[in-house]
Formats: C-alpha cells, structure tokens, sequence
C-alpha cells in the first residue's frame, strides 16, 4: 500500500520515511517539478546537469506521460523551473557549484506546450548578480519562483552560513541581460555537516499565499509579505525533514493545498500540509 507522508500541525515531530510513487527512469535526476495548468493532473519536470534540454509531463504517481526536447535551449545546469501568471515556463539554467559560471540565465516557453509537441524556447535572458563575490560560494542557485509575472530566484549558499539570499529577477522580457535585485537573506538553519541551509527548490501556492522553500533539512512555508516583495520576512512553519530517509530532496510543488516533494533518485513523497498559519520558530526567533 503506497505511504502518503501526512503533515498537519506537528511541531517540530520528523517527518516520517516513504516515498508512495517513483518518477520514470527517464528523469534520471530531477531538479524541477510544476504542476501544469494546460493539462489537468500532471506535472512538469527536468534533469539537473548533463541532460539534454528536454522536459517530461508526468502524472501524480510519476509516470512518464510524454518526453519533449526543448528547441533552443541547452542545459548547462538547469535546476529549477516554474509557471508565471500569464502562462509561461521558465526555466532556470542558474546552477553554478563552484561560483565559476559568466553564462547563468533562464529560458521562457511562452506558453505550456502540448503534449505532441513542440516545446520551444523563445528566448534565453541572460543574468547577473549584482553582489557577486567570486571568494564566496553563495551565488549557486536551485529554487526559481513567480508570483503572478514577477520572478524571484533563491540562492544555495556552500559557504556553510546556514543562509538563502532572495533575487527579484526585474524585467525578464526587455530583451536585454537582467541585473538581479537583492531583497534579503534570511538564516534557515540545519546541520552545517550535513548541508544545512542549502536551498534546493520552490513553489508558490495556486492561491499566491503561500511560499514553498524545500532544504536538504527541512521544509519551509513563508507567507505573503505584508508590503514588498520580500518573501523571506514571514517564516509560518518548519516541517524538518529525516536526511537519512528521504536522502537529498531536489524539487518541490504545490499539488492543491499538498506538496509534493521529489528527489535526486526520483522517489516522491506527498505532504499534506494546512493552508492555515502555524507557529514554529526559526532560528533566533520564538513563537508568537
């Protein structure tokens, strides 16, 4: 009988082992999940580094729907990818382990393809850090977000300060590169001898209330910023995550008012997960 991982209101309780699904062998590593709103049920994932540029649908129980390469792209390091409110896939080619990277950007389908194909990307945007330090392994990225058309990417920080850094990503479709805005940084915590505060992917609820942030330790909910953009400044709750069991989770995405959660050898957990706010603490911070 399949496992579904329930979570309501649990404190800081672990998260208990068992994947209830396994996506196809085709998605060797996926580092991407959204689930689409063109066709009902599925999801869209990729593989991280070393595929070709392709997607795949698939349904709620990881099944290989339909396989799609991506005309006019490359995957350098493709890490993440998410739906904007007018309809559009963008993927992030935004991983860089070692800060070494000048060719970081994203590619934009204009709208969901179908599931005959093709899959064509319009456009690559060019990006940059407006702070990159190249002494610092800070500026790695896996976790890209829209709210409503607005973009946002959160950074995996290797340099072991337990740390995200929010981009705004301004203007995506003026053609021209993007320069990142910085909105904050927030400490997130974990074991810093096994990862800690890595940040590996994101997703905003389908109401826009609610923001998704998957770690290697935990899962992070954020609510709507009262004013701005910054996403980081409403910590709602932490469901730590058991590394042992579920191993290195890589993406994250809404499925209703649950979550599912995936990772590097393709197993799929479900988190059933209120909308409402909870209270757990974040580092240096108390409950309300």
């Amino acid at each position: 009988m399949p496992i579904v991982l329930l979570l309501t209101v649990l404190g800081c309780a672990r998260l208990p082992a068992g994947a209830f699904a396994k996506l196809d062998r085709a998605v060797v590593e996926p580092s991407g999940l959204i689930k689409s709103r063109a066709h009902a049920g599925l999801f869209w994932t990729h593989n991280d580094s070393g595929d070709s540029a392709r997607i795949f649908a698939v349904d709620p129980q990881g099944a290989l729907v339909v396989e799609l390469p991506v005309e006019g792209a490359e995957n350098v390091d493709w890490e993440d990818l998410t739906l904007d409110g007018a309809g559009r896939i963008w993927i992030g080619d935004i991983g860089d382990n070692l800060n070494s990277r000048d060719d970081l950007g994203l590619y934009v389908l204009d709208a969901e393809p179908s599931l005959e194909g093709p899959a064509v990307a319009s456009r690559r945007v060019p990006i940059r850090y407006p702070d990159r330090d190249p002494d610092l392994l800070d500026f790695d990225a896996e976790a890209l977000f829209a709210d409503g058309e607005r973009l946002y990417l959160l950074t995996k920080h290797r340099s072991g300060d337990l740390s995200t850094t929010l981009y705004a990503i301004p203007d995506p479709l003026s053609g021209a590169e993007v320069t990142l805005t910085r909105i904050s940084e927030r400490v997130i915590g974990g074991n810093p001898n096994r990862y800690g505060g890595m940040v590996t992917a994101a997703d905003l609820s389908p109401d826009g209330e609610t923001l998704a942030v998957l770690s290697y330790h935990a899962l992070l909910l954020f609510g709507r910023p009262e004013d701005g953009q910054d996403w980081l400044s409403r910590p709602l709750k932490e469901i730590p995550l058991d590394q042992g069991a579920l191993e290195q989770c890589e993406s994250v995405a809404w499925d209703g008012e649950s979550l599912l959660i995936t990772n590097e050898d393709r197993a799929m957990f479900r988190v059933q997960t209120p909308m409402s706010p909870t209270c757990l603490s974040f580092p240096g911070e108390g409950c309300e």
